[in-house]
Formats: structure tokens, C-alpha cells, sequence
């Protein structure tokens, strides 16, 4: 299998030997198994220096023009490490297209990089494996050059290390091949297969063909060879999309546009996880690796990729992450300062809030709640009469006194956590008793008393309750409605979501409560999905209007004005004179606790990005040691 080795060596400082470390690398080789028959351009697999504060080595070795490298870490530097919990349990799996939970999704973004990634500070797309982009004049076709400087890594097996010294515990990574543009292929492909069942494929039905292959019961080769995805080259991707979406560049940044490596993920059966199959050690390509002794134990440890090229401000080396059941056994351990940052339990809110304020951070996710006004009601067929109703709601109190600090009060659509998100107190009305009496004068109503019964539907929670209960009251107090003017309704989910769609005649209430969860984090995702006249189920029953072609140039647009476009959007529906089809409450929000020594910005939307994250280890040592 080894033809030709031409050996480099770059930094030697061998802790065995000159021999010995090359022994480590035809090992290296070994572990790599049938890889070194891959077809790779040689100028395509330029080698990298580690970017690294630890004194790394690195051995090159050209095979049949594949690049593979070993990095060693001195195991006397200091290595900056950063604790956090992971609530819930230990992970049910490392695949980036399975991935579901908050915490699956943290290991996926630190483990497995995308063609971009969602800057963590300005929200902004950036290119992490795509070196450059472009996109065709008619808007469907987007063309994605590829670095050649990232690769898939493997840490070196173990029992390969044990036969040279039994007693050796030098921990090496060995790069496998560079990523190739087949990757994304493989991955796309295996997204849209009908037969491998992944939960959010419709993710990805903006690509050509790719909803009509998952709609089958059965796709064959020549059904996935028909989706929209293509590698002319090792280092170009090609999309074709069913209609021009400039939010596509959002969406991949997800974890199910992450590549896959063909060659490994089919030696096992689909549904096991094939990044962790028997006698293999986890293949990944992200700015951290996974220790495999790890695997096993009560903390997983994430090592610093040395091959990483990108440098995302951070200076995290090691992330060790301990994985419990409860949030208050976690709590426990941070309070004895042996983690840096964990979910905050909500029944310990208070007591930090009033005891330690600047230890706690707010998260803030892509999921808004809201109530829709029905158009054909006898009361809301007219914007003023929405505009009142909406105004005289205050959406602190909701949150404080229902979902106990829980969310972030919102007077338009879209959430802080998703590109083109105004700043939450930027544009709509909000809550503005004043406004809200003048547009009920507007509206060509003296006192509510003298509407008719207006019927609230709401799920069957006891919040959903709370809150339409204390909506009521604000009502009255601000507007003069009385009480038995709102009649609330409380049904089961699915009997509010049917009695909500347009054909439901008589049973659609005239307001009601429900919320949206973006799938990728894009505004133009909620507004397509929930507000527009024709693209969406439309429960309102709004007509087209001047909103939604400004919602087709906006998905058209570059992202530049895409931003200012989606700004004119919010106004002309959450604005003094604006349409209001919905009354928006609130975005979900959780808090973090973080000690002294921690500074990071929280991602929002998918997998916290540990290589963004600051430890102040000489301060950590010294509160550690108190």
C-alpha cells in the first residue's frame, strides 16, 4: 500500500527519536487504511503549520497523492482548558444530520465544520471550509470553492501506540485527506434518501430535486444522481436551487449541509453512529477533536484540532465536558468552581439574579410566540382595531409573571438569533397604552364594551392559560373591555392548529396564541413560513399586498440589501401604521451561568462555538485554588 513516503520534517523535536517518530508515522498510515487509495491532486493538500500556543509536531508524508500529517502536543506545555456541563444525560450520537439536542448540536459545531458559519458577534455568514462563493445572474445556481487547507482528522489508535511501549501515553492526530467537494455531495444525497429517514430533510427541499426524492418510497441511484449537487472538481461544489433564495447562503451553515465522509459513513449501517463505530476512532474536520479515551468516561474531552486553520479569537486548548442528569447536580459542581459555564435551573433563577447578576447570561433562541388576528372577524378585519389590541399588551409582565424571565419581549418577527433581526427595540410599536387607546378611536370604537364577543383559542397548558388570562386583564385595564368580552377558549394543540387554517369556517377563533421555531436562521424563514399571503398556510387570511413583494425582492437581494429590505418588512407590519397580522409577544430565551474567568458570546442558533470562548487562566487557577 505505501509506494513512495517523501518525508518533511517540520520543527523536530522528537520526544523518542528521530526513528521512532517516523515508526509513528507509518503507523499513522496503517490506521488510515484503504484512505491512501483517494484520489487527491497534490497541490490540493498544501500542508498547514499548526496554529497553536503548545510546541506541536508535525510529520508530512506524501502517498499516492494524498497528504497525511501527524501532530504530536509537548505534553509539558500548558494547555488553557475550558469545563462546561451538558444536562440531560450523555449524547445519543456524534453525526451532524442526526444530531437533535442543544448538546449534540455543541458537539457537532466544534467537531464538524460547514461551508460557513454564523459569526457569533455580528450574526454575519462567514466561510469557514468555502474559501469563495458566487452566484449565478438568474439567482439558482451557487458555486462554492473550497479550501485547501482543512482536513478530516483522526486521533491515532491506541492499541497501535501500545506496541511500541506499553506504557505510552503520547496522544497523536493524524490527518486522513483533505475535504473534497464529493463530501458535500455524499451528504446532501444522503439527507434527501428517503430511506435514511432523517428528521429535517425538508430542511434542504430549496435544492433541486432533493423534495422529490425524499418523497419516494424508495430512490435510486439515478433519482439521488438527479439532485441539485455536483462536484465538477476535488474542490468545487455546485447547488442548484428550485428558485432564487439568497437565504441559502444561511442554510449552510446548518449541521445537515455539513460533509460526510462516503468512505467511512458507509462501512456502517445507517442508524449507527458512524462516527463511532467498533474499532474506529471518531473522523472529524472541525476546530476540535474528540479524545476516544474520552468516549467512555464521565467527561468528554475536546482537544484542539493543530491543523485548524481558522483563527476565531479564542483560546481554548481543551474542553471538557462533564455530562449529567440534572441541572442541579451541575449546579452543585460549578459552585465549586470546577465549571466554567452550565445551563442556569430555573428554580435557582431568583436567587442569582439577586446574588450574582453579572454571573448570569442571557441566551436567546430563534423561536417566537405571538398572537394571530383572524381578518375575517368582525373585529379584526380592521389594522386599527390590531394595532390597539396588540399595543395594550405588555410583554415584560408576560414574561416576568408567566415564564419567569424565560424570554425577551419582541415588537417584530424576527429574533435576535437570526440574520437581518433589527435590535428588539428598534422597530413596531410595542407595548404603548396611549397608541393603543388612539387606534381604538381610529378603529371607529368609543369603548370596547360595544364589540362583540371576541373568542381567544389557546393551547392546553397551564401557561398558555396564565398568559391569555393576563392578556385579558390588560385589555380591560388599558381598553375598558370587559371580561366577558374575551371569551378564551382552551383546546388541545392539533384542534388549534386545524381550527386556525383557513378552511376551518366557523371554528376559526378571532385571535389566537401560537409561536415559530426557525429552521435556519434567516428572517426571511419566519416571514415565508408563517406571514406571507401565498408561501404561507396564511391563517390570517391577510391578502397580498406591498409586504410580500417586498418578501420576493428580499429573497433575491444580496445580503446587503437583504438586511435593509427585511427592515422596511418589519415597519410595514409592526409599525404606527402598519398592518398587523400578528401581535408579536416574545422570543424564548434561557439563562447561562458563567464564572468570573469566562468571557463568550452566545451562538443563538445551533452549537455553541468553543473556539470563540476566552479563559483567563491565571485568574481560573487563582479562584480555583480559594
Amino acid at each position: 500500500m505505501i509506494e513512495q513516503a517523501n518525508l518533511d520534517k517540520k520543527r523536530v523535536l522528537w520526544p523518542y527519536g528521530a526513528l521512532l517518530g517516523l515508526v509513528f508515522s507509518l503507523l499513522g498510515l496503517i490506521a488510515c487504511g484503504s484512505v491512501a487509495n483517494e484520489l487527491v491532486d497534490e497541490s490540493a493538500a498544501t500542508p498547514t503549520e499548526a496554529i497553536s500556543p503548545q510546541e506541536i509536531i508535525i510529520t508530512r508524508i506524501v502517498l499516492q497523492e494524498v497528504e497525511v500529517m501527524v501532530a504530536t502536543p509537548m505534553p509539558e506545555e500548558t494547555e488553557i482548558q475550558l469545563d462546561v456541563g451538558f444536562a440531560g444525560g450523555r449524547v445519543n450520537t456524534f453525526d451532524p444530520q442526526l444530531a437533535d439536542s442543544g448538546n449534540e448540536l455543541d458537539l457537532v459545531e466544534n467537531l464538524f465544520a460547514g461551508l460557513t458559519r454564523i459569526d457569533v458577534r455580528t450574526k454575519e455568514v462567514i466561510g469557514i471550509l468555502a474559501q469563495s462563493w458566487e452566484v449565478s445572474a438568474d439567482g439558482l445556481v451557487w458555486t462554492f470553492k473550497l479550501r485547501e487547507d482543512i482536513y478530516w482528522v483522526q486521533p491515532v489508535a491506541q492499541d497501535t501506540l501500545a506496541l511500541l511501549d506499553e506504557t505510552q501515553t503520547l496522544e497523536e492526530l493524524q490527518t486522513v485527506r483533505p475535504i473534497l467537494a464529493d463530501d458535500f455531495v455524499y451528504g446532501i444525497r444522503r439527507v434527501c434518501d428517503p430511506a435514511n429517514s432523517i428528521p429535517n430533510s425538508f430542511v434542504l427541499f430549496v435544492i433541486r430535486g432533493c423534495e422529490e426524492v425524499a418523497m419516494q418510497s424508495v430512490a435510486t441511484p439515478a433519482d439521488l444522481a438527479n439532485i441539485g449537487v455536483s462536484a465538477p472538481d476535488p474542490l468545487t461544489v455546485v447547488f442548484e436551487l428550485r428558485e432564487p433564495s439568497s437565504y441559502f447562503l444561511t442554510m449552510t451553515a446548518g449541521p445537515l449541509m455539513r460533509p460526510i465522509p462516503p468512505e467511512i459513513a458507509n462501512e456502517a449501517r445507517f442508524g449507527e453512529d458512524w462516527s463511532l463505530m467498533e474499532n474506529e476512532q471518531l473522523v472529524s474536520n472541525g476546530p476540535y477533536f474528540l479524545d476516544p479515551a474520552s468516549i467512555l468516561g464521565t467527561r468528554l474531552i475536546l482537544r484542539k484540532n493543530p491543523f485548524w486553520p481558522h483563527n476565531a479569537g479564542g483560546n481554548v486548548d481543551v474542553v471538557s465536558i462533564v455530562q449529567y442528569d440534572t441541572r442541579a447536580e451541575g449546579l452543585e459542581i460549578w459552585e465549586d468552581r470546577d465549571l466554567d459555564v452550565i445551563p442556569l435551573p430555573l428554580s435557582g433563577q431568583d436567587f442569582y439574579f439577586e446574588r450574582s447578576p453579572q454571573k448570569i447570561q442571557q441566551v436567546v433562541e430563534p423561536v417566537i410566540f405571538y398572537m394571530g388576528f383572524n381578518y375575517d372577524s368582525d373585529v379584526f378585519n380592521n389594522a386599527a382595531l390590531r394595532r390597539a389590541f396588540a399595543a395594550a399588551i405588555d410583554r415584560e409582565r408576560i414574561i416576568e409573571e408567566v415564564y419567569d424571565r424565560q424570554g425577551v419581549p419582541m415588537r417584530h418577527f424576527s429574533p435576535p438569533s437570526v440574520f437581518a433581526s433589527p435590535p428588539v427595540d428598534l422597530l413596531g410599536v410595542g407595548y404603548d397604552p396611549d397608541f393603543a387607546r388612539l387606534q381604538l378611536v381610529q378603529g371607529g370604537v368609543t369603548a370596547c364594551r360595544f364589540l362583540p364577543q371576541i373568542r381567544y383559542m389557546i393551547g392546553s397548558s397551564d401557561a398558555a392559560l396564565f398568559q391569555a388570562e393576563l392578556i385579558r386583564d390588560m385589555w380591560d385595564e388599558e381598553l375598558g373591555c370587559p371580561e366577558d368580552t374575551i371569551i378564551i377558549e382552551q383546546v388541545q394543540f392539533g384542534t388549534l392548529l386545524a381550527n386556525t387554517r383557513q378552511e376551518a369556517g366557523d371554528l376559526r377563533p378571532d385571535i389566537w396564541d401560537l409561536g415559530w421555531s426557525y429552521y435556519y436562521p434567516d428572517a426571511q424563514n419566519g416571514f415565508t413560513e408563517v406571514v406571507h399571503c401565498a408561501e404561507s398556510d396564511n391563517r390570517f387570511k391577510r391578502p397580498c399586498g406591498d409586504v410580500d413583494e417586498l418578501l420576493i425582492r428580499a429573497a433575491r437581494a444580496n445580503p446587503e440589501q437583504r438586511a435593509q429590505v427585511y427592515r422596511r418588512i418589519e415597519e410595514g407590519l409592526f409599525g404606527e401604521d402598519g398592518e398587523m397580522p400578528i401581535a408579536p409577544l416574545y422570543a424564548r430565551a434561557s439563562y447561562v451561568l458563567r464564572q468570573t474567568w469566562i468571557v463568550f458570546e452566545p451562538s443563538g442558533f445551533g452549537g455553541e462555538q468553543y473556539d470563540t470562548y476566552t479563559v483567563d487562566w491565571g485568574l481560573k487557577q487563582i479562584e480555583q485554588q480559594q
